[in-house]
């Protein structure tokens, strides 16, 4: 007998969802780091898309799993059920926070055929997807080998020179010669401790292509476990699958255990391998005319070798250009040598679509010399700012090499600090980079600049100044040091009401996050008419003062009149658009930026999602009413 925990409200559908959780052949880390089974929360229903998936977690995490995949049933189906039945009495509170105020039924039910049906099939059609190889099916390859790979895997994480490579470097292995297939590599990482990827390439012709091919579509191969589309077997469509797998590329990444081959982690569990840095495993792969490998012996052998090399590169050996790393492997001890071809063999610099500070800095350089006479020879100041400019059109080690050549001819260069912080290994380099570029930029506009106050920007010489101390104070976000970067951006302001570099926009957020809502009213009283930037976070301000009033309802509707996809990104309904370097107002790249503003604002305010969702909402349609006996309509009137 089902227990009615909640009555049903008129409008919506008459469907029935079924919600479920089930332990499946995949891996999990637990928030103390521990490696577990994974669990995934599911809800089925009866028509089009009959289900959805939750992301995998941790058994004690079902109840969450369990409200998110509902949650995620609400947006994608686009519909409201008459009830939600669940097998798990103790799934139903966080169930009930979400679908109470929707008039939801919530039903504890034992007899649940539509979930039976799916955990029937579902574990085994998910065991199914993994055409990934584990690292033992590799010719010669023992515990013992994939044990040295990963203490080299475990040694690399460790350390610090390679990551002042980028994506944008590639490296020629010159030894030892392992295979056209790798004589060539590109390390990609996101800077600090994250995990890097490395990809390779049998010539630089392969990798101008695939740059070239990044830049139109970035692709991630972490795809999202939400829908049936998972389930689908790829072998119902061969021709899809030879084109994705047809490349002949070695890749090899540091995988967490959600996303790395369930028989990897199975094998490093059980006999106790190390991890490479927080929760990684080495996982190498070749993808060659629709099939998956995994290395053999002596290219497990390389990759441990190359981990090695890579673990013992200085920042000085990249500036080199070339270097030599003698390494022990288990096939014995090998010479590495590797080299940037970009920066001993300079083409022609590549030149792409400048970026914005490019052309803004352009313009400065042609303002600062409006009615100045040509100069016979160049200022070390101009030379510096050529230099400078040749970096933003290169790429990689040489693009930084050519920045500190500006910073040796002018020292007081502070734009050059600002393209080395945006290019440093890590968030801390970043910051230290930022405050010498303050320093650098104080001491080049002179302290009496400050006596201008009001009008900073419109003097040319504190532009680069302002621009350190912006890029300064977002990296204190990042570091989740708000407080600071407050007082930065709140200077800032001072110096330049106009803000012509949009600091209102991070700044009232910031306000709103840390409960500072006195000092967030004065800055958007002080713009009043700013766009949706300012009008989503002044309703966002009323709600927390006045919660669902008319004056309240004014201002989200005004707000969203400037831009009608934010609510939709914040209540999850809509995909965030990639970000550029430019948005326009009312658009949806302007609705992205202020998603990434926001930061947990709305989600950090009590009932804000709801209201907002409530606010939104479509509403529901009006029953159809029948004719009464003995009477017609005709042209809406009834007679």
């Amino acid at each position: 007998m089902a227990k009615n925990r909640g009555a049903a409200r008129t409008g919506g559908s008459a469907e029935t969802w079924q919600v479920g959780a089930a332990r499946l052949p995949l891996w999990t880390t637990r928030s103390d780091g521990e490696v577990c089974r994974a669990w995934m929360a599911f809800c089925v229903r009866r028509g089009p898309q009959p289900f959805l998936l939750s992301e995998p977690g941790p058994e004690e995490a079902i109840p969450g799993l369990v409200e998110s995949v509902v949650s995620k049933a609400l947006r994608r189906w686009r519909t409201r059920p008459r009830r939600v039945q669940i097998p798990d009495p103790a799934w139903a509170p966080a169930l009930e926070g979400a679908l109470a105020p929707r008039g939801v039924a919530v039903e504890v039910e034992t007899d649940l055929p539509l979930l039976q049906e799916l955990l029937e099939i579902l574990p085994q059609r998910l065991a199914e997807q993994e055409a990934r190889p584990a690292a033992l099916t590799g010719a010669g390859v023992t515990l013992d080998r994939l044990g040295a790979l990963a203490r080299a895997a475990a040694q690399f994480m460790a350390a610090s020179g390679w990551r002042h490579l980028s994506d944008e470097d590639l490296i020629r292995i010159e030894a030892p010669d392992a295979g056209a297939e790798l004589r060539f590599f590109v390390l990609s990482h996101a800077g600090g401790r994250s995990a890097p990827h490395l990809t390779f390439f049998p010539n630089p012709e392969a990798f101008e292509a695939a740059f070239a091919e990044g830049e139109e579509d970035e692709e991630d191969w972490d795809d999202e476990l939400d829908d049936d589309d998972f389930l689908e077997d790829a072998e119902d469509d061969p021709d899809a699958a030879e084109e994705t797998w047809s490349l002949g590329l070695w890749d090899v990444e540091l995988l967490p255990p959600e996303i790395a081959p369930a028989g990897d982690v199975e094998i490093w569990q059980s006999h106790g391998l190390p991890w490479a840095g927080e929760g990684f495993l080495p996982v190498a792969l070749l993808a060659d005319r629709g099939a998956l490998h995994r290395p053999d012996r002596r290219q497990l052998a390389f990759f441990e070798g190359l981990f090695a090399a890579l673990a013992a590169t200085a920042e000085e050996d990249l500036d080199a250009g070339r270097w030599e790393k003698e390494v022990s492997t288990a096939e014995g001890e090998v010479r590495f040598i590797l080299s940037l071809p970009g920066l001993l063999e300079p083409d022609e610099e590549p030149a792409p679509v400048p970026e914005p500070l490019s052309v803004m800095r352009a313009l400065e350089r042609s303002m600062r010399g409006m009615g100045k006479p040509p100069a016979k020879e160049a200022s070390s100041q101009d030379r510096a700012e050529d230099l400078l400019e040749r970096a933003y059109r290169a790429r990689g080690r040489r693009a930084v090499l050519l920045a500190r050549q500006a910073l040796e001819v002018w020292p007081d260069c502070a734009d050059a600090y600002s393209f080395l912080a945006r290019n440093a290994p890590d968030l801390e380099s970043a910051a230290r980079l930022y405050e010498l570029g303050m320093a650098t930029g104080e001491r080049a506009m002179g302290a009496e600049a400050f006596e201008e106050a009001g009008h900073f920007w419109g003097i040319l010489e504190t532009r680069p100044y302002m621009r350190a101390r912006a890029g300064l104070a977002k990296v204190l976000v990042e570091q989740e040091r708000l407080a600071e970067a407050v007082e930065h951006y709140q200077e800032m302001l001072r110096l330049n009401p106009n803000d012509n570099q949009g600091i209102r926009h991070s700044l009232i957020n910031l306000l709103i996050e840390l409960g500072r809502d006195e000092e967030a009213w004065k800055l958007v009283e002080a713009y009043p008419e700013d766009g949706a930037l300012l009008e989503f976070p002044r309703a966002l301000l009323f709600f927390r003062r006045d919660g669902d009033s008319p004056a309240v309802r004014k201002a989200l509707k005004k707000a969203i009149q400037l831009n009608r996809f934010v609510p939709g990104l914040l209540l999850g309904g809509l995909d965030p658009p990639p970000r550029g370097d430019f948005y326009s107002p009312s658009g949806e790249d302007e609705a992205g930026l202020y998603l990434d503003l926001s930061r947990d604002t709305w989600a950090e305010t009590e009932g804000a999602l709801e209201w907002l969702r409530k606010r939104t909402a479509s509403p529901p349609r009006p029953a159809k009413r029948k004719a009464s006996k003995g009477k017609r309509k005709k042209n809406g009137r009834r007679r």
